[in-house]
């Protein structure tokens, strides 16, 4: 009887033992799931932050670029302004140089006349 009380001992003893070696490896598993869970949520973090810093300087680069568009419009309608300018300035300039031309030619004839 006492041996049987022994075994039974042992055997209570061994199965505490085995449920201790196997409760420290859960506890040591679970830490590295937790640390594992943080790291996961810091890169994705990392990601997130990443992905809006790159919207937000792509939002820059279109503002930046319809800017340069804008300007480079108004550009080519002043110069298109002063483009018309120098033509008519030409064409009033032509048309002094014939009204020039005719009154001289007026003039050489009166004095040849008289």
């Amino acid at each position: 009887e006492e041996q049987v009380i022994q075994r039974v001992l042992n055997q209570t003893e061994a199965i505490a033992t085995r449920l201790d070696e196997t409760s420290a490896r859960g506890a040591a598993s679970m830490r590295r799931a937790r640390a594992y869970r943080a790291t996961l949520r810091r890169r994705l973090r990392s990601a997130v932050e990443s992905e809006r810093s790159q919207e937000s300087r792509a939002e820059t680069t279109a503002a930046e670029f319809e800017a340069a568009q804008a300007k480079l419009r108004a550009t080519e309608a002043k110069l298109e302004r002063a483009t018309a300018r120098a033509e008519q300035t030409e064409a009033l300039n032509r048309e002094l140089e014939a009204q020039s031309k005719t009154s001289s030619q007026a003039g050489s004839i009166r004095i040849d006349y008289l």
